[in-house]
């Protein structure tokens, strides 16, 4: 019974460490889009002219590309909506607003998740 027991709490230890945890959404304004990458159905931003706080490089995930921080789904609509704006973005230099939440667990590029976005 006690080897049951310490193996579900050792698998639900695991279960919980495989998602991200985040803090309180931050926000910064005046960004533009530096650079976008597509890889295995998780997009990654990087933004200058302003500093994301607790981001690697500057940038983070997009939240509805990234399912670690959506409990194991993807939302694909919402991810081609976030990129269809970001690369209008890009193209236009335009400056934006970004909303974000920083991954208490992160180690490099999952050290932030895009949450919104807000072009001016």
């Amino acid at each position: 019974m006690k080897i049951k027991l310490i193996l579900c709490v050792i698998m639900l230890f695991i279960s919980a460490k495989s998602f991200a945890q985040f803090g309180p959404q931050k926000m910064v304004d005046h960004v533009t889009v530096n650079r976008i990458f597509q890889g295995n159905d998780v997009v990654y931003v990087t933004f200058s002219g302003a500093t994301l706080e607790g981001c690697a490089n500057n940038g983070g995930y997009l939240g509805p590309s990234w399912a670690t921080a959506n409990g194991g789904e993807v939302y694909d609509s919402a991810t081609n909506r976030m990129l269809s704006m970001l690369l209008s973005a890009k193209v236009q230099k335009g400056k934006m607003e970004v909303r974000y939440g920083v991954n208490s667990t992160g180690t490099g590029w999952n050290n932030c998740v895009i949450n919104a976005i807000y072009l001016h």
